[in-house]
């Protein structure tokens, strides 16, 4: 498993000395201990494509670079499974930034202002039993607009809401490197509609 060194990543609760009232999401866990991150980003509404899906398998090498798989889809048929990486500045840059995501106690709301538009987006950090009961820390979000604002989160069976859009910029930031662009590449084009033969000799006409 990858461990950040401690100048980057510093253990938030050692910090603190224990205080009570969490702030950020490094309070709660060391987001550097990622040894595998595991992402799942679906959406479903009004489209001919829908619904689309990009999941990915990342492990984090020595030096914090995320390498693994993508799985892209689009209309439940059409999908392409590739090799991505991202490489150390870009992946380390993704966990210190979220490791700044503000964070409250309870349940989360999702932001949902409209309809036909329905995204639903997992993040799974797999830490280690050192880090947490379960090892495991999910970040979630259901909502619209810009970044998917506000995320949840469940660490150790208590469910927290990040409400701004930290999560959802980092996670942003990835899916360049992530190649996330991969999905478009399955969209394929509508054929151009048939000319007529009256719009034929027309065109021949023109080109003369």
């Amino acid at each position: 498993m990858f461990i950040a060194p401690s100048r980057l990543w510093p253990h938030r609760r050692d910090i603190l000395g224990g205080m009570k009232t969490k702030r950020v999401l490094g309070d709660l866990i060391d987001v550097g201990d990622t040894g595998t991150l595991l992402i799942n980003d679906t959406w479903v509404g009004l489209s001919p494509i829908a619904p689309t899906t990009a999941c990915y398998r990342l492990q984090r090498g020595p030096r914090g670079n995320l390498r693994g798989t993508g799985w892209f889809s689009i209309v439940g048929t059409e999908h392409r499974v590739i090799d991505v990486a991202a490489s150390a500045s870009v992946s380390n840059a993704f966990f210190e930034a979220i490791a700044k995501a503000p964070i409250r106690p309870g349940a989360y709301e999702p932001e949902e202002s409209w309809t036909d538009d329905y995204p639903s987006i997992e993040v799974v950090l797999h830490l280690g039993p050192h880090a947490t009961t379960t090892g495991v820390a999910f970040l979630f979000t259901k909502s619209q607009g810009e970044f998917h604002a506000p995320w949840g989160a469940c660490i150790d069976g208590e469910l927290w809401t990040l409400p701004d859009k930290t999560v959802g910029r980092a996670l942003a930031s990835l899916y360049g490197p992530l190649r996330r662009a991969t999905l478009g590449g399955l969209v394929k084009p509508s054929p151009a509609p048939r000319r007529t033969q009256k719009a034929q000799r027309v065109a021949r006409r023109l080109r003369a």
